[in-house]
C-alpha cells in the first residue's frame, strides 16, 4: 500500500499526514488542492489497491488453499511481506 500511496502522491501531488490500513479497509487524513485532485488520487490509490487484493487473494478466493502461505507456486506475497526480491530460472530453450 505504501508504494501505492507514493505512486499516487507523485501523479497527483495531494498532501499525505497519516494513513492506517487494516486487513479490509483503510484511512487516510489528506490535503489536495482541489476535488478534482482529490478524487484523481482516490480513484488511483482504490483501483490499485483492487487489483493487489485480487492478486493476493486469488488462491484462497478459488478454494485452492486455505492460507496465501500455503500456495507452492508463483506468488508474490513472501517477496511483499519479507523485502525479497522474487527469484527464478530461465532456460531457453532455443539454445541445444
Amino acid at each position: 500500500m505504501v508504494g501505492i500511496l507514493a505512486r499516487a502522491q507523485e501523479k497527483y501531488p495531494v498532501k499525505v499526514h497519516a494513513a492506517v490500513a487494516t486487513s479490509n479497509h483503510y484511512h487516510l487524513i489528506l490535503t489536495p488542492e482541489d476535488a478534482d485532485q482529490h478524487a484523481d488520487f482516490m480513484e488511483f490509490v482504490n483501483g490499485n489497491l483492487a487489483r493487489l487484493r485480487y492478486v493476493l487473494w486469488n488462491t484462497i478466493k478459488e478454494n485452492l488453499v486455505a492460507q496465501i502461505a500455503d500456495w507452492e507456486g508463483l506468488h508474490c506475497a513472501e517477496a511483499l511481506i519479507d523485502g525479497r526480491p522474487m527469484t527464478g530460472t530461465w532456460y531457453d530453450r532455443a539454445i541445444e
